[in-house]
């Protein structure tokens, strides 16, 4: 994991979470081999907490309001037309993060906009209606 991007979590300013159809030690276990997992810690919402797995929007519709957040204010980042389906579904936006080269299956699924490099996120966010302050910087 990118230095810079460790330290975007230093400077966003927009409460956010994690919520994986998998389940919490998965989470836990992938978050701390990367380094993230002191970034989500308290925010770690699985498909465990909820009837139905993704793609139907119950995991994002939950997260959003243990986070008190409006779902149409929320800008889900997802690798899979799943998940992607799932915050459509929860009336959530998406953004596509298409590292393996699934970007028309998510194009396709419907997310708003497709990036490749999570250097890009700070800048995608900020362009984005409905959305915090986001500031990069020393």
């Amino acid at each position: 994991m990118s230095n810079y991007f460790l330290s975007f979590f230093g400077y966003l300013e927009l409460p956010y979470c994690v919520a994986s159809n998998g389940p919490r030690e998965k989470m836990r276990f992938t978050l701390g081999h990367t380094g993230l997992l002191g970034h989500f810690q308290d925010r770690l919402f699985s498909a465990e907490d909820v009837a139905l797995p993704k793609p139907a929007p119950d995991l994002f519709l939950h997260a959003a309001a243990a986070m008190n957040a409006n779902p149409p204010s929320c800008v889900v980042v997802e690798d899979s037309p799943t998940g992607v389906q799932a915050a459509k579904a929860a009336g959530m936006q998406v953004l596509g993060y298409a590292v393996m080269g699934q970007h028309a299956k998510l194009l396709a699924a419907g997310v708003d906009h497709v990036f490749q490099d999570m250097a890009q996120l700070p800048h995608i966010l900020r362009s984005l209606p409905n959305v915090g302050s986001v500031r990069m910087g020393a």
